[in-house]
């Protein structure tokens, strides 16, 4: 979800200061979700996949001007 909100707010031509506003209010509603589903379940079941484990292989990050 991170890279579809970042590539559309780089498409839209937003600034980095403008852009992370924006994904601050994305990033919260998706903490409220994930903290509701999280809370009814056993310890340590809230992605449980460690970074480690994740293999990007994908177009190199977008920079961004400031």
């Amino acid at each position: 979800m991170g890279g579809i909100s970042a590539a559309l707010g780089a498409d839209h031509g937003f600034s980095l200061r403008e852009y992370n506003m924006f994904v601050t209010l994305v990033f919260s509603a998706g903490v409220i979700a994930c903290y509701g589903d999280a809370v009814v379940k056993p310890s340590g079941t809230f992605f449980p996949l460690r970074c480690e484990r994740i293999s990007y292989s994908g177009i190199a990050p977008r920079k961004w001007e400031k």
